[in-house]
This record gives structure tokens, sequence and C-alpha cells, in this order.
């Protein structure tokens, strides 16, 4: 085992060859196969886990680039400025404007979410109400806040019905202009995750509607 001040050295040097490496990686740097003694010496120089892969990957809090949502992803290693992802999925319901259907989620986390949302609904730190045709919608725990998320989901999803014909013109305009502003994303775009981003910025959008727009204008989707 390596020196106190040896082993943040060795760390710092670390992270800036790979800004994320596994628990085995950190082992073989500071020379031990103590759990205490990796926390303890990661600690001194504070660190960020992993919501994904069992939380078995490490970074520095000053590497990532969270996204809108606060979330980063290394190839498909997912960060969270918020933690775990039973601390995420609360934050991302809680900052939809109208809830969030299990399929929205997911999409943005990229892993199952359905036993943690299971665990949050047992613990009061989610509510969800069933809308007939569409399932589970997640919504806040403070009555107030998901209350007017109901009334707001509800309200998109009687639109979406009316003008399932004929898409409105701001619907179509934003989205693509939000496709053209995101064209860089790794991975692309989906209907699910474009109607988040709308909702979130107070535009009323539906995953079924972007889908119309989608196939409108030849646009491919990536299946989530």
């Amino acid at each position: 085992m390596i020196a106190q001040h040896d082993a943040q050295k060795a760390l710092q040097a670390l992270f800036a060859q790979h800004p994320v490496v596994d628990r085995d990686a950190l082992f073989d740097t500071l020379e031990t196969h103590s759990p205490s003694t990796l926390f303890r010496r990661l600690g001194e120089i504070d660190y960020l886990t992993s919501f994904t892969h069992a939380r078995r990957f490490y970074t520095l809090p000053h590497i990532p680039s969270f996204d809108a949502f606060g979330l980063w992803f290394y190839q498909d290693i997912g960060f969270s400025r918020h933690g775990t992802l039973k601390a995420t999925l609360p934050e991302l319901v809680i900052a939809s404007a109208s809830g969030l259907f299990h399929r929205e989620l997911k999409p943005l986390v990229r892993i199952p979410v359905h036993p943690t949302l299971l665990t949050l609904i047992g613990e009061k730190a989610l509510t969800r109400e069933s809308i007939p045709g569409r399932g589970l919608l997640y919504l806040s725990a403070d009555e107030a806040k998901a209350k007017v998320q109901l009334e707001a989901r509800r309200s998109a999803l009687a639109q979406e019905k009316a003008l399932r014909e004929e898409l409105p013109a701001t619907l179509v305009i934003e989205s693509l202009l939000e496709i053209i502003a995101q064209s860089q994303m790794r991975p692309l775009l989906s209907p699910s995750l474009l109607a988040y981003r709308l909702v979130l910025r107070g535009v009323p959008a539906t995953v079924e509607q972007l889908e119309q727009v989608f196939e409108r204008f030849g646009l491919k989707k990536k299946r989530t």
C-alpha cells in the first residue's frame, strides 16, 4: 500500500489519463485490496460513483459535463449529479411539468428502472396514477405538485387526441429546432427523449405526437 501523499498523486494521475475507472484499477493504483482504504483515499480527493454497472465505476467531480437532466454518460457508464439511480429518478420526475411514464424514464437513464420505481413508490418518494391506455404515470410525492402534473398530462393527452390528424405548427417547429440543436448527440434523440426535453421547456408534447413528426419528415427513430 502506498503512502497517503503518494496515493493522492497516483489517483490524480490515473484520472488524468482515464476519466472513468473501475474498482480493480483503483486497487492496483493504490496497491491495496482493502475497500476501506480505497474509499478513504478516494474521499481525500472527492469522487463520484456511477449509478449504472452496480456503482462499480468512478470519476472526479470536475470531469463530467452533465446535461440538462443532470446526467453524464461515458460510453455506457452513467453518472448523475444527484448520485444514485434511486436519488436521480425522483429528480427527473419532479422536474417534469407533467410527470413521466416508465417508457419516458428508461431512455433517459439507459438502464431498467422498474424495480427502483417500485421501491420509491413503497417509500412514498413518488406517487403514480394509472392512465387508461397509457400505463402508470409517475408523479411528485408532493400532493399539490402531483395534481398539477397530472392535470398537465391529461391536458396534453386530450390535445393529442383532438389534434391526432393535424400536429400543432408550434410543436413541429420546436421539435425540428430541438432535433437540429441536438443533432450531434449520441445516441440520437428518440421521440421519448425529445418529448421530455420539450415538456421540460413548457412545450406540450407526447411521444405519439413526436413519432408522427419523425414519420412526417422521414427522420430515423432510435428504438428505446
